[in-house]
């Protein structure tokens, strides 16, 4: 295997497995650039930009991006190469058709064939932008729709001071625009509606949850009083900060005396759910299963007849059980319903699936609680590729051990940790004594099939609580948490070495092969993690320098050997 040829910083990736890790994941593309030109993509990255494989590798990768995306693309790519982050970037790409693709990616430095190179992860959001674009064009539609529309609409500032109303807002109250501009609506309703109509917007405010459904009585501008349903929503700015409430608000005194019959259009409601693609349950107050559509059934892989009856958690991940019955005791108390929370659906089967679910409570003809209906929506998909992306990011693709960005993650948390409690910990650095001789003799995929095995050995040797990471080639770092002093780790670094004397097993073939070990402890040897890493690295190259197969704890002073050893 290739060890940091130019930068130590940079994951290295042999070819053979990055195309395995990224052809086999078809929710992803991904292309490797080197010297400004494609070097590798796979299927999925052409197919969305409907190149060919010839065709992307004469051009220059920047002259399929969208010329006003080209700059900013440039830019983001190379802070994330500098600060080796991965956050991801937007842009847009232009196919040989002239049609727009919007790309969501990241980049990342790599060693491709002995040399630096980048690697970009990619996934197609153009459907999604889309959608964007339809739903700002259907904003230039509201302002006509409001003010033609029989039902009022309001909208207010935080305080409740009334910012905007339509034409049916004005009749509704007996006042013109003018007389409602600019007063708080607490003047306009009845003094008994007043606490419970602001307490509604308080949890809007904090929750940024829609409320239907919120009753009220508006005093007319002659003195009478009539009763309203409203529904409220946040209105946000551009940078997704409250700024204050729309309202739609209905008269319902006259419906008051027709409950009755709306009630009966329950049959109109029931063909709907049953022909919706989402999953739609309701429950009794008790959480008993009392209906559910077509949707839900496909979903939990049940017969209607094994639901019926049933408590709803019965098909509910047993970890999910208390959040949702926090939730379910808060629809209760405010009577206002919850979005997208996360659940994970238990199917028949035993397979799982992840969900966003909105809860609403039912009520009877006397407005009462007498039940909750939820909608599920099927995220499992788009959480797969969430999760695929994330472990590229913070794992090692050969081994699937934490990777040298993780690694520092929780070796800040763990100095933290140290500092505040007074304890110690160590870094172990390992390099397998020889590797190169493997690779050169019995060739590389021996050789990866050799990493393997050793990460598997090394974290069957450590508790839950340390963190076992390949920096890349044949370094991995052991972090060792809360230890009590050197002998721990010198206990610890014999029981490592001593596990090597048993060969490896790789693919039917033994390969016996050792390790040098050094150790750094904090805070005698550094109080930051880089000094930590750098003393650790140094004292294993003491400890190669010594013999090999076997470790050494840094002392004070030491520094590297006299020849070229790259900076951890």
């Amino acid at each position: 295997m290739d060890r940091f040829i130019q930068n130590p910083q940079a994951v290295t990736l042999e070819f053979e497995d990055l195309y395995k890790l990224m052809h086999l994941n078809s929710l992803v593309g991904f292309y490797v650039v080197q010297n400004g030109k494609f070097k590798v993509m796979n299927k999925n990255f052409r197919a969305y930009i409907g190149f060919s494989e010839e065709n992307l590798m004469r051009r220059d990768p920047l002259s399929i991006v969208h010329p006003e995306d080209r700059a900013m693309v440039r830019q983001k790519a190379i802070q994330m190469l500098k600060a080796r982050l991965s956050l991801p970037y937007e842009f847009r790409v232009i196919t040989p058709a002239g049609e727009l693709v919007w790309l969501i990616e990241t980049v990342s430095s790599i060693i491709y064939k002995g040399h630096r190179a980048s690697l970009g992860i990619n996934m197609n959001i153009t459907t999604q932008k889309n959608t964007e674009e339809t739903l700002r064009k259907s904003e230039e539609r509201f302002r006509t729709i409001i003010e033609t529309m029989e039902d009022g609409y309001a909208e207010t500032d935080r305080n409740g001071n009334i910012t905007f109303v339509n034409k049916a807002l004005s009749r509704q109250y007996g006042h013109s625009r003018d007389e409602l501009i600019g007063k708080n609506l607490r003047k306009y309703l009845d003094p008994e509606y007043v606490p419970h109509v602001f307490q509604s917007l308080a949890e809007i405010s904090k929750t940024g949850n829609a409320v239907s459904g919120l009753q009220t009585k508006a005093i007319h501008k002659n003195g009478t009083k009539r009763y309203t349903e409203s529904s409220v929503s946040l209105i946000k700015n551009a940078k997704g900060q409250p700024t204050g409430f729309r309202s739609i608000v209905r008269d319902i005194t006259d419906r008051r005396a027709a409950e009755e019959t709306l009630r009966k259009s329950e049959e109109r409601f029931r063909t709907i759910v049953e022909t919706m693609g989402e999953s739609y349950a309701e429950t009794d107050i008790d959480g008993k299963i009392t209906f559910v559509n077509e949707a839900k059934l496909r979903l939990t892989g049940h017969r209607r007849d094994e639901l019926i009856g049933k408590r709803l958690d019965t098909h509910i991940d047993p970890e999910d059980i208390p959040s949702l019955s926090k939730i379910l005791t808060e629809i209760l108390q405010t009577g206002n319903a919850v979005s997208d929370i996360p659940l994970t659906c238990i199917r028949k089967d035993g397979t799982k699936r992840h969900t966003e679910t909105s809860i609403s409570m039912i009520k009877d003809t006397n407005g009462q609680p007498a039940g909750f209906r939820g909608i599920m929506h099927d995220i499992t998909d788009r959480k797969m590729a969430e999760d695929t992306i994330k472990q590229l990011a913070y794992h090692d693709a050969l081994t699937g051990l934490p990777n040298r960005l993780l690694l520092r993650d929780r070796l800040d948390m763990a100095i933290v940790h140290a500092e505040r409690n007074k304890k110690k910990l160590a870094m172990m650095m390992l390099d397998l004594d020889k590797f190169k001789d493997v690779n050169d003799t019995l060739g590389h995929q021996m050789g990866d099939l050799l990493l393997r095995a050793v990460a598997h050995r090394l974290t069957g040797l450590f508790r839950q609580g340390d963190t076992v990471s390949r920096l890349g080639g044949d370094e991995f770092v052991v972090l060792l948490p809360e230890i009590t002093g050197a002998e721990d780790t010198a206990a610890i670094a014999e029981k490592i070495i001593a596990s090597f004397q048993e060969p490896s097993q790789c693919n039917g073939s033994e390969i016996s092969i050792t390790t040098s070990i050094g150790i750094a402890i904090f805070p005698e040897h550094g109080k930051d993690k880089d000094t930590l890493l750098k003393h650790a690295d140094i004292a294993m190259y003491r400890a190669k320098e010594t013999g090999r197969n076997n470790y050494h704890i840094i002392r004070l002073q030491e520094t590297y050997p006299q020849k070229d050893v790259p900076n951890p």
